[in-house]
């Protein structure tokens, strides 16, 4: 096995290692034995996958994108669950904390009489959810000229009539059961937030509300910086939680954050609303002096 000893060794990052390791052990019994932590892997993959702006994420998209195709969970091997431990370790503290759902154990099972339940209480199939995100995402890139995705899109209010449609495509769409739908809206804090977490935003759009912010102001280097990871974030995934802004890459930016407080909410008057790029440079001009 190879050493723990990194720069990475962040708490996410050993947890992660117990995780492969416990994976690692499984294989060598049977693929059917590595399925519990199979799970948690693909969550973990799928998280990641969820932020592609972020360039170490990027370096190892072809890795995230084998682990949830699944062609190698059919004949899965230590030295690949150990190519998976080596390359995402030093990246799993980068999973938005909203994401963090994965629990790990510590603790050793005796194997008896094998009984299939039901946890309850729990979001069924935490992995189908992001299966689920995955096959919605492929299913609205061919409906982007709808009109409600491209109200979406372009960062417009939508209305119950736009509500009702994307809910009735993604019900149609085959993706998933509409209790998937239903988990997967109450996780992105909305329809129209899940949706466009999706989609993206429009990369114009994004830019035209920052120009609203940045007006006529010269920004220096690190400043443009800040505000193009953050039209870059919005254009790929749609919306940027405020938390984000207090962590690595945005922090790297802003020598002296403080603690976030909380979540842009809905603008009054909308009926759903993505989190504003300009509410996002609000919150950050306010306590990243060193950047603005």
């Amino acid at each position: 096995m190879a050493t723990l000893a990194s720069a990475a060794d962040t708490e996410e990052a050993k947890r992660f290692d117990l995780l492969m390791y416990q994976a690692q052990l499984a294989s060598l019994t049977s693929a059917a034995a590595v399925e519990p932590y199979r799970k948690k892997i693909v969550e973990i993959a799928s998280a990641l996958q969820d932020q592609p702006n972020i360039p170490a994420i990027a370096a190892q998209m072809l890795l995230i994108q084998s682990i949830l195709e699944g062609e190698e969970w059919g004949q899965v091997s230590p030295q690949w669950l150990e190519l998976i431990r080596v390359r995402l370790r030093g990246l799993v503290h980068l999973i938005e904390k909203k994401r963090r759902k994965v629990v790990y154990t510590n603790f050793e099972d005796t194997l008896g009489e094998i009984v299939e339940g039901e946890l309850k209480g729990t979001v069924t199939g935490s992995v189908d959810l992001a299966r689920y995100r995955e096959k919605a995402r492929m299913y609205l890139q061919g409906f982007l000229d709808h009109m409600a995705i491209h109200r979406l899109r372009r960062g417009l209010p939508l209305t119950e009539t736009d509500l009702d449609e994307l809910q009735r495509m993604l019900i149609e769409s085959g993706a998933g059961s509409p209790e998937e739908l239903e988990a997967a809206t109450k996780q992105a804090e909305g329809l129209g937030l899940f949706v466009r977490s999706l989609v993206g935003m429009d990369r114009q759009a994004a830019l035209d509300s920052l120009s609203e912010f940045v007006g006529d102001k010269t920004l220096n280097a690190n400043q443009l910086h800040f505000v193009d990871m953050i039209v870059q974030q919005l254009t790929e995934n749609g919306v940027v939680d405020v938390g984000a802004l207090y962590e690595s890459p945005y922090s790297d930016a802003a020598p002296r954050p403080s603690h976030a407080r909380g979540p842009v909410r809905p603008r009054p008057g909308t009926l759903e609303s993505a989190r504003m790029p300009h509410s996002l440079l609000g919150e950050a001009k306010e306590h990243f002096s060193e950047v603005w």
